[in-house]
């Protein structure tokens, strides 16, 4: 769902676009060709976005060229921002992605053809089919990822936790859901406390406000497709 918040937003402001699933998947797709900018995921599956840096840093080496990174991640703490930029990244960006940061940010490094930031919001009311996407992607993967961090609670897993409830509370942040969202927030924060208790409490809310916004979300889609 990020992805996809990212790429719509990028679009709309008249860049194109080149995606890549995995670390060694980014790094292939930047092996035979040129890009302006590259926007970091610092989670992702097999490598992630400080090691992806470190090797493209290291292939630039001699070439008498740099290209721009800019970390995307869930975590806000100047901590987490000063282990991107040390990780030699030009800058930061916090999820849930907020457009006008995002515009800003990439306006530092590639001037954008478009002459504003629309918002997702702003964007998803003028394409219906996009809401109506991010919606599908919610309702498709939440099972899973609630699942995931249920099983790490089980699990008594509390970096586990953290890092599922990271991941749920990134794809609750796409949709305008505070309540799901600040809950995903705290059960995220106690799994990384340490403190399972509260955290279990956390997730047993966090499943009935996704629970309550999925009712939400198949009432309007009802709504829609008559």
């Amino acid at each position: 769902m990020n992805q996809e918040v990212a790429i719509r937003l990028l679009e709309a402001w008249g860049h194109s676009v080149i995606t890549a699933e995995s670390g060694p998947g980014a790094l292939a797709a930047l092996a035979d060709r040129h890009v302006d900018l590259v926007l970091m995921d610092v989670q992702m599956p097999r490598m992630d976005g400080i090691q992806v840096t470190a090797e493209i840093r290291r292939r630039e080496q001699g070439r008498g060229s740099r290209t721009p990174i800019v970390a995307l991640t869930a975590h806000g703490t100047a901590a987490d921002r000063e282990r991107c930029l040390a990780a030699e990244m030009d800058d930061y960006v916090s999820k849930p992605l907020d457009a006008r940061v995002l515009f800003q940010t990439i306006e530092r490094f590639v001037p954008s053809p478009s002459a504003g930031p629309p918002s997702i919001a702003e964007i998803s009311r003028a394409d219906p089919a996009l809401e109506r996407r991010l919606a599908d992607l919610f309702a498709k993967h939440v099972p899973r990822l609630l699942a995931t961090v249920r099983d790490a609670l089980d699990r008594e897993d509390g970096p586990g936790t953290a890092v599922a409830a990271h991941t749920l509370k990134g794809a609750v942040g796409n949709l305008p859901a505070r309540a799901a969202f600040g809950a995903a927030e705290r059960l995220e924060t106690f799994a990384h406390e340490g403190n399972l208790e509260e955290a279990r409490i956390a997730y047993a809310v966090t499943e009935r406000e996704i629970a309550d916004l999925l009712t939400i979300l198949r009432a309007a889609a009802h709504r829609n497709a008559k």
